[in-house]
């Protein structure tokens, strides 16, 4: 295993420990506490780090989850403010589905990306 995935998973593994130790302090059951935890990185982490692959060239890992949060922190909100301005109404099911949209065009863009280096380089 590289000295990076260990870096990276002990980060993360903090990270979620912060955030646990967190949710539990405010008297949750459980699930609340794992929907708080598992929302706060969907939200705040996932689509900043996959769009920081499509934005930034090679950064180190420690740069790319602190410009990860960042990103998350802008697009995030930004999203779910323009759509309220066409008309979406904003609630629980709007807000994921258009996160999830994010994710998932970051996904696709990462992808053909990959596949036309993969492509050039043959």
């Amino acid at each position: 295993m590289s000295n990076k995935k260990v870096i990276f998973g002990v980060l993360l593994f903090i990270a979620f420990i912060i955030i646990a130790i967190f949710a539990l302090s405010f008297k949750l059951t459980i699930l609340e506490s794992l929907r708080f935890v598992l929302g706060s990185v969907y939200i705040l982490f996932l689509p900043g780090y996959i769009w920081s692959f499509i934005l930034l060239k090679k950064q180190n890992l420690a740069n790319r989850i602190i410009i990860s949060f960042g990103l998350s922190f802008v697009m995030s909100p930004l999203l779910v403010f323009l759509l309220s301005k066409l008309g979406v109404k904003i609630t629980l099911l709007s807000s994921v589905v258009e996160i999830s949209l994010l994710i998932i065009i970051g996904l696709i863009i990462l992808f053909i990306k990959e596949f036309a280096l993969n492509k050039n380089a043959k």
